[in-house]
């Protein structure tokens, strides 16, 4: 198991009486760090070192290496002692460098490759409600908006069951990509409008997932962010699906797990279909990051293989720019958002989709 760290936490955690080389952690102890900031161990066994590995982006980075011991042995939970005063202190830090009004829960899913959220919330719809209850305590005047693909019937059954009190409004979304991104899925829930370059908080909202609910939720019971869902798809797969799985187990792992491949695929995309990234080595760890991994025959990647060719002015990636942009002018500009339906439209394929 690898657990990223940033490239300034190198010669610290070498240094650090604390770094707990050679001995043997339990599945959520604290590994190195402290606090909300610290890194946890996924899995029971022993630090082995500091080491580089591939991140999912292709840059090399320092990891903290973990050998599982395969007990899966537990560290004893240690429960907020007021659950209200936790959630304000893990949310605080943006509340209060802006007037947070409204919390969005993003379940919308515009990628027909992942379904990880919509999953989550059939699963796990009342402990995420128990944690927008927590939200309310913590922060009563602020609205919460449960935002949740239309055509996901059982993901918003789920919720209706368990929204009682008018905790939040259940608001069922078309996911037409890129519909999910939060500076549409900001203004279709409230009507406002984020600047090209803003943040959601600058327009008074907060946007998390529902898989960061339920760690928040869960946080409260003392258990710590170890464990990440992703979705696995794509025909070279034989099992896809979503799988939860430890933070830190490489990728080729979750691959066997799910019995291997049918074909060796062409293309292997870590993240959506449209905006992931190639993944280089299967022995990438998983991150807190990661979403899902998608696997390509050559029959699924055939367009991309098309030689590009001059632009012919058709205007089709004009009338699909979601942010109302001509990319077939030749100019960079800050508000293109990179979701890349003008490269999917291209007849010619002589756009990338990227800013």
């Amino acid at each position: 198991m690898y657990f990223h760290l940033s490239h300034n936490f190198f010669d610290i955690i070498k240094s650090d009486n604390d770094y707990k080389l050679n001995k043997r952690v339990l599945a959520g102890e604290l590994v190195w760090g402290n606090g909300k900031d610290g890194v946890y161990s996924s899995i029971s066994g022993y630090v082995r070192g500091v080491y580089e590995t591939m991140s999912s982006d292709g840059n090399l980075v320092d990891s903290i290496c973990i050998e599982n011991d395969g007990l899966d042995e537990r560290a004893p939970r240690r429960p907020a002692a007021d659950p209200i005063a936790h959630v304000r202190e893990q949310i605080l830090d943006i509340a209060r460098r802006s007037r947070i009004d409204v919390f969005i829960i993003n379940a919308v899913e515009a990628d027909p490759f992942i379904t990880g959220a919509g999953r989550l919330v059939i699963e796990t719809g009342k402990k995420l409600m128990s944690g927008v209850r927590l939200l309310k305590q913590a922060f009563p005047k602020v609205a919460v908006i449960f935002a949740v693909s239309s055509t996901n019937r059982e993901a918003l059954d789920a919720l209706d069951k368990e929204a009682g009190d008018n905790l939040a409004r259940i608001l069922p979304i078309i996911p037409k990509y890129p519909q999910d991104s939060d500076k549409f899925i900001i203004k279709t829930c409230t009507g406002r409008n984020m600047s090209l370059v803003g943040m959601p908080s600058d327009v008074g909202c907060i946007v998390i997932s529902p898989e960061e609910l339920l760690a928040l939720y869960e946080s409260v019971t003392g258990k710590h962010f170890t464990e990440k869902i992703i979705t696995l798809g794509g025909d070279a797969v034989r099992e896809p699906g979503n799988y939860l799985v430890p933070i830190g187990l490489p990728f080729a792992a979750l691959i066997s797990a799910a019995g291997g491949l049918y074909e060796r695929p062409a293309k292997i995309i870590c993240g959506n279909r449209m905006t992931g990234v190639e993944l280089l080595d299967i022995e990438t760890p998983v991150t807190k990051h990661s979403s899902a991994l998608i696997c390509l025959t050559e029959k699924e990647t055939v367009a991309n293989t098309l030689r590009p060719s001059h632009c012919i002015n058709c205007g089709k990636c004009a009338k699909v720019c979601p942010m109302r942009l001509t990319p077939y002018l030749p100019r960079k500009t800050d508000a293109c958002v990179s979701c890349r339906c003008c490269a999917y439209i291209c007849p010619s394929h002589c756009l990338t989709g990227e800013s």
